[in-house]
């Protein structure tokens, strides 16, 4: 209302129009699995599209895990929203392998499914012999992984040539990959070395076909692979 100097009353429609903050359809925080991309899309169209990558369209995809931020525009508002993208952890894979049977225990995903084709899933166990295969692993997220893994059966802590029939000999014979064995004794002299062409491959315990004293001793197991396998073992001998 605007009243004159001879107090006469003019009444005036002021169109007002009031601009909304818009609103930005997107969570706070995402996971996605390793190595692949993780697609957002806005769920309107704006003046202008601003993703903190460069981008400008609607829809966009991430590929790397850390913090982004898109900022759009209608009229005279303009808004921004910042979110976090994450990979999913990788699992915790476990196994244990008696020179049969692998069995996988994945600790912090109960609920993963084990494939050696892709194909057969939801297996927790593998008929095998020793030797290296490929092994998938399905998150309950759905994110695979891959995992290469040479087995072989545990190799024995201790012999005891007794003559018992029970861990008499420490025999390696299985291992199909095996390029050289090498034991010394904790002087580092050299007590038994055999390499893959010198089948079977088994220690008896003994040096120059004499009995050594109980003690520990020291083995190097090389695969053709160039890996190597270092450990001891205890031998109780009756001397």
């Amino acid at each position: 209302t605007i009243i004159s100097a001879n107090a006469c009353k003019t009444y005036y429609k002021i169109p007002l129009i009031e601009n909304f903050y818009p609103t930005i359809n997107l969570e706070n925080e995402y996971y996605k699995c390793k190595n692949t991309a993780l697609a957002l899309t806005l769920n309107q169209e704006y003046e202008t599209i601003e993703w903190s990558n460069g981008q400008t369209t609607r829809a966009i995809e991430i590929t790397t895990p850390g913090e982004y931020f898109v900022k759009i525009k209608t009229r005279l508002c303009e808004t921004i929203h910042h979110f976090t993208v994450h990979d999913y952890p990788d699992l915790n894979i476990d196994y244990a392998y008696d020179g049969q049977t692998i069995t996988f225990n994945i600790t912090n995903d109960i609920n993963t499914q084990i494939s050696m084709d892709q194909i057969n899933w939801n297996h927790t166990s593998f008929n095998l012999t020793p030797g290296e295969y490929t092994f998938y692993f399905k998150s309950s997220k759905g994110c695979i992984e891959s995992k290469i893994i040479y087995i072989n059966k545990d190799i024995p802590s201790f012999i005891s040539p007794n003559g018992d029939g029970i861990n008499d000999v420490l025999n390696l014979s299985y291992i199909r990959d095996l390029k050289t064995i090498t034991i010394v004794d904790r002087f580092g002299k050299l007590i038994f070395h055999k390499d893959k062409s010198q089948q079977p491959i088994i220690w008896d315990g003994k040096f120059n076909d004499k009995k050594l004293p109980s003690a520990s001793y020291w083995y190097t197991i090389e695969l053709d692979n160039g890996e190597k396998i270092n450990g001891s073992i205890l031998l109780k001998n009756k001397n």
